[in-house]
């Protein structure tokens, strides 16, 4: 959501991002939870009193996702199911955070800037352990004014599509040099910076959002492993096939090359991702 903030040391428009369990209707049905309401919040809060959704929570970061739905989500409870959305919103806000911390030096160029990690408290009384699993986290960051990049073709004139996709194809290549495979790479996840300078020209950079869903290289993890993954990801197609196929449509004005790393991902794990 896009906040007013009115500070000695902060001052202007900022998206402040949160991961609240409550709204998340996405990860809600991924974990077929119902809608949200008091009811489930009281039943929730006792769990997480009781200490019972410390290791639930403990479980779920441990147990791989498929299968705890084919094993173990019929079974569960609604308190149960509710640990289980806390346990993924949790999870992406520490991917995101940990996508700024290892892009530091980009912030402001090819990410928005990190201006502040932010909590929302639950307003009960609780130990801190147990604020986590109430509380909903989040994150201020930078407003781009722009557009996405899926609506280039309205907002940027015909000879800049180009270097425009080139230049955000280049920034997802540059964060999975990282070791982070961003599994929600999309043009609309890609906002166009638009401003004029003191001539009145106007200038266009694309910058990227929406690190949630990163995946992060463990330590020690086969390279063949972790390239067979980004094979099939594809990253950098879901920027440059997208794109390609929309400038087609409209006539021409960009033309998406592979990568010489994108060429050699393929041609080394296509027939196994296949």
């Amino acid at each position: 959501m896009l906040v007013e903030v009115k500070d000695a040391g902060l001052n202007g428009q900022f998206v402040l991002k949160l991961f609240d369990r409550r709204f998340a209707s996405g990860v809600r049905k991924h974990c077929e939870a119902p809608a949200w309401n008091l009811d489930i919040e009281d039943k929730y809060r006792q769990f997480v009193r009781d200490g019972d959704a410390f290791s639930l929570l403990k479980f779920c970061s441990e147990t791989d996702d498929e299968d705890i739905r084919c094993d173990y989500l019929d079974d569960w409870n609604e308190q149960q199911r509710e640990a289980y959305v806390q346990h993924f919103c949790l999870k992406f806000y520490n991917s995101e955070t940990e996508v700024y911390r290892r892009l530091h030096q980009v912030q402001g160029i090819d990410i928005p800037r990190l201006f502040a990690k932010v909590c929302m408290p639950s307003h009960s009384n609780c130990s801190v352990a147990e604020e986590e699993l109430i509380s909903c986290p989040g994150v201020l960051l930078e407003y781009i004014r722009g557009f996405s990049l899926s609506d280039l073709p309205e907002f940027a004139p015909r000879e800049s599509w180009q270097w425009i996709c080139d230049d955000a194809i280049r920034i997802v290549n540059d964060i999975g040099d990282h070791d982070i495979r961003n599994e929600d790479v999309k043009p609309r996840n890609c906002i166009v910076r638009k401003w004029k300078d003191s001539n009145g020209a106007t200038h266009f950079k694309p910058v990227m959002i929406d690190f949630a869903q990163c995946v992060f290289r463990k330590e020690g993890q086969d390279d063949n492993d972790w390239r067979f993954w980004k094979a099939i990801v594809d990253e950098e197609g879901a920027i440059g096939v997208v794109m390609h196929g929309k400038a087609r449509r409209l006539g021409g004005g960009y033309h998406y090359e592979q990568s010489a790393q994108s060429l050699q991902l393929h041609k080394d794990f296509k027939s196994e991702g296949s």
